[in-house]
């Protein structure tokens, strides 16, 4: 349908039916308002575009930033997991070594406990000893 198109005459009607000159005004005013109204929605449209394509840019370096953060979280969550691993394997190491430490202890406590009863009974020999020495020597003295 266009704006501009004139009504068709039907045929045995009189002319002086038709308003010709009113009919104009009205459609102008119409494709007046469709332009102004064609234009704002025009504005509107490349308001939104623009601010589309700024939102997008700044979505687009906030994900970017994102995308680097969270490259360096992996490559420091990879560097602390290795940094574990070790730590835990040679915590592991170290507990053997005192667990091996313990036992030496315990077996140095005995061998100290035998060589202590071991002493106290060679000083016992020795004074008894001594004393069979001393007794033997007021024999001979007495003797002589």
């Amino acid at each position: 349908m266009s704006l501009t198109s004139t009504p068709k005459r039907l045929s045995g009607t009189p002319q002086a039916m038709s308003t010709p000159a009113a009919i104009p005004a009205t459609e102008s005013t119409e494709a007046v308002e469709a332009k102004a109204a064609l234009k704002q929605l025009q504005e509107f449209f490349e308001s939104y575009k623009k601010e589309k394509a700024e939102n997008d840019k700044l979505l687009n370096e906030q994900n970017e930033k994102l995308q680097e953060q969270v490259t360096d979280l992996r490559s420091q969550n990879t560097k602390i997991s290795t940094q574990l691993e070790f730590a835990s394997k040679r915590y592991a190491m170290l507990q053997d070594n005192v667990e091996g430490y313990r036992r030496e202890i315990t077996s140095l406590h005995e061998r100290i406990q035998k060589l202590t009863a071991t002493t106290q009974k060679q000083e016992q020999i020795i004074n008894t000893m001594t004393q069979e020495l001393r007794g033997a020597n007021e024999k001979l003295a007495v003797a002589e």
